[in-house]
């Protein structure tokens, strides 16, 4: 992602599985998302801790007017 032009500071990772409530990268991507920014998500099931917490988290993002994206 650094290649592709993303400042190191703009990534944010988590090491514990989805299904750990206590994620820091998805809370603090929370908080520094801003309106046009787009979310890559490099593994759909990274992302929630279950199908409905990712359908609420992309319902979140898109009221926010943030795109998201899946890179496989």
């Amino acid at each position: 992602m650094i290649k592709a032009g993303v400042k190191k500071e703009r990534i944010f990772t988590d090491k514990s599985s989805g299904t750990n409530k206590d994620r820091k990268g998805l809370n603090l991507l929370s908080v520094k998302v801003e309106e046009g920014d787009v979310i890559l998500v490099k593994k759909l099931d990274r992302l929630g801790r279950d199908t409905a917490n990712m359908i609420q988290l992309i319902k979140d993002f898109d009221n926010m007017n943030v795109a998201n994206s899946l890179s496989g």
